[in-house]
């Protein structure tokens, strides 16, 4: 079991195509894993195998890829240990924690092609689905910290990298990993909502946006209507911006990637985190929660 419980407060802020009405991706719920979703493994999966493809095809050039001693992980663990179970963002992330089954590395990389080349690796070493019982000691989960990125730094660079390069979290569904993300200023980007004309990529495939108030997916989600190159009429999921909530939960020190077994996202589903976090935002408070992530390194 890992922390999957904060899954709950992420949620899908990018257009993804949708099949006909929209009813084959749904909006991103990472609670329930993917391979419980055949309908998800749409434009999505697509994608994440095209780039699942590269990742296999890139070579280790530098001597030490990762680090697990550096001031970044030292940072990092101490905002898992202070923060997200300190407050009890996630009650599973303490017993995981206790079986020393949380792995965090650094990636030495200084470019995004390097960190998906880090994580591509990092997602070798988790156990299969298969492998239902995990010895103490051994990773159920990594968090793969990102700092040396510099156009991570903003918020919007890097959530970009992991809707397009890690197919929403999907890249790795194959092996069926799931990748959530973290951020410091995680929700606070300045991306602009989409207006009627603008051209989206989808994929690499190029679609101009038709209608913007195009009604509600099945799980809720705003709908725009779009063009696509052949001509014909599609929708998409419009970007929403991150409730308070999931904002003050997913910030971090750095940014990090989540690697996740989706069984265990299975077994740690609670539909009562997210209200239980809102709770606890309210009562301790924003700014101290928030200076306490910093005072983290």
């Amino acid at each position: 079991m890992d922390f999957g419980s904060l899954m709950g407060d992420h949620l899908v802020a990018n257009p993804v195509v949708s099949s006909e009405s929209c009813g084959g991706l749904q909006e991103l719920n990472p609670t329930i894993p993917c391979g419980g979703q055949e309908g998800s493994r749409g434009a999505s999966f697509l994608l994440g195998s095209r780039w699942h493809q590269r990742c296999r095809s890139l070579r280790r050039s530098r001597l030490q890829a990762v680090v697990d001693k550096d001031e970044h992980v030292l940072a990092t663990r101490r905002w898992l240990d202070e923060v997200v179970i300190g407050y009890n963002f996630c009650p599973y992330a303490g017993p995981t924690e206790e079986a020393r089954q949380i792995r965090i590395v650094a990636s030495s990389a200084r470019s995004p092609e390097g960190v998906l080349e880090d994580l591509s690796m990092e997602a070798t070493r988790l156990p299969t689905v298969a492998q239902k019982s995990i010895e103490p000691g051994q990773p159920a989960t990594t968090l793969l910290v990102c700092p040396h990125v510099m156009e991570w730094e903003s918020f919007d660079d890097f959530r970009a990298f992991y809707e397009s390069e890690l197919a929403n979290g999907y890249i790795y569904a194959e092996q069926d990993l799931y990748i959530v993300y973290f951020h410091p200023s995680y929700g606070q980007g300045t991306a602009e909502p989409l207006r009627e004309g603008d051209v989206v990529d989808l994929g690499g495939d190029a679609a101009t946006v038709l209608d913007t108030a195009a009604g509600f997916g099945a799980s809720g989600q705003p709908l725009a209507k779009v063009s696509l190159a052949s001509g014909e009429e599609s929708f998409i999921e419009l970007p929403v911006p991150p409730d308070h909530t999931e904002q003050i939960v997913s910030c971090a020190p750095r940014p990090a990637l989540h690697l996740l077994r989706t069984r265990d996202l299975e077994e740690a589903n609670d539909a009562e985190i997210h209200r239980r976090n809102t709770d606890t935002i309210a009562t301790v408070g924003e700014e101290r929660i928030r200076n306490k992530i910093e005072r983290c390194g």
